[in-house]
């Protein structure tokens, strides 16, 4: 009988330990990992200032990542305004849901090379007025361009 409390005591103390690790590790988790992350290496942003936020972590840790720009459904279209000059490196990619853009028009944009970009054939996926600059293709691009350059490629 006393053989029988000992084996159920060890059992409640394993089971609160293993709930008490996955507790710490989901918010230790968020915190190592930033509290943007959703899933592995894709990030949703939900504005402009948490994809430059993004970016940074990503390109302090050095890792692949991928960005998924949503349209939050309250207009046609949802803005992602950049407060700040960003450049993608190679190793990361923007994903545009339909009616996603980023508006660069008050800053530079510079990304690897249209690659980068996966979005829908005649999408628009930058304001206009937005200026992207491609490090690989050696210039600036006005959005009215922009299109062009992503079909010749």
């Amino acid at each position: 009988m006393n053989n029988n409390k000992s084996k159920k005591g060890r059992t409640m103390k394993f089971k609160s330990m293993a709930v008490f690790v996955f507790v710490w590790c989901m918010l230790a988790g968020s915190t190592a990992w930033g509290a943007y992350e959703k899933s592995g290496l894709i990030y949703y942003p939900t504005n402009g200032t948490e994809l430059i936020a993004m970016h940074n972590s990503v390109v302090a840790r050095g890792l692949t990542a991928h960005y998924k720009l949503t349209n939050n459904g309250s207009g046609s279209t949802t803005a992602y305004v950049l407060t700040s000059g960003v450049t993608f490196e190679s190793y990361e990619t923007l994903e545009f849901e339909n009616g996603a853009m980023i508006d660069a028009s008050a800053v530079t944009l510079t990304m690897d090379n249209p690659y980068l970009v996966e979005a829908g054939r005649d999408q628009q996926i930058f304001t206009t007025g937005s200026l992207i600059e491609f490090s690989r293709k050696g210039g600036e691009v006005e959005y009215g361009c922009l299109l062009q350059i992503l079909q010749e490629c």
